[in-house]
């Protein structure tokens, strides 16, 4: 006999005293009001349920569908069948939303190569633009981008990156990668306070806290 996942005692009990047939065709309509791309048709094909001309009224005589019993129990079945969908979609939402937080710091990284290795200057300008976007989201208009050179020395720039042209974009990793010796080993991370991240020039771009000159 067909007994769903989502099976209760409540449901149980409304369902004793009917023949197995009944029972089954309750809950397997149950279960596909409840499921996609699933109808009564398929329903009442299946060979341990009953047929369409069993389940609807006819002029001669009451369906299966009006009989009160068999009423109340598929109203029970196929609101808890939904409550169950909706339960299981909500699952495998987490689980996929727990997959990605795992897989975050390794995509990061990847970023982070892409950005300072690629010769691609268009794909160094998008793996930027994304590690940005993604490290938080204060960060998706307003950021700092920081980088460390071989030296120690730390260099930080405000960036808008609403103002910020492709070119202007690639001009701010061009003169990373000429700062810190051809290698980027900051990150992205959100502006300090509601203000700055206004435009910034990068011609000549100066380590934090080198003092003006």
């Amino acid at each position: 006999m067909f007994l769903p996942r989502w099976m209760t005692g409540e449901i149980e009990r409304s369902l004793r005293g009917l023949t197995r047939k009944q029972r089954t065709t309750v809950l397997k309509l149950a279960e596909a009001a409840a499921t996609p791309g699933v109808s009564m048709s398929d329903v009442f094909r299946q060979p341990d349920c009953c047929n369409r001309s069993t389940w609807y009224d006819r002029p001669s005589r009451p369906g299966w569908e009006s009989d009160p019993q068999i009423k109340r129990a598929l109203e029970l079945a196929t609101r808890r069948a939904q409550e169950w969908q909706d339960g299981e979609i909500a699952r495998h939402i987490e689980a996929a939303q727990r997959k990605l937080a795992k897989a975050s710091p390794a995509a990061v990284d990847r970023l982070i190569t892409l950005m300072a290795s690629a010769e691609d200057q268009r794909l160094q300008r998008l793996s930027a633009l994304d590690i940005l976007d993604r490290a938080g989201e204060a960060t998706a208009n307003k950021a700092r981008v920081a980088a460390s050179g071989g030296s120690g020395d730390e260099m930080t720039m405000n960036v808008s990156l609403g103002r910020l042209g492709d070119d202007e974009l690639e001009r701010i990793i061009a003169n990373l990668q000429t700062a810190t010796g051809g290698a980027v080993d900051g990150a992205a991370t959100a502006c300090d306070g509601d203000g700055g991240g206004g435009p910034v020039d990068v011609d000549d771009p100066a380590p934090a806290g080198s003092g003006a000159g």
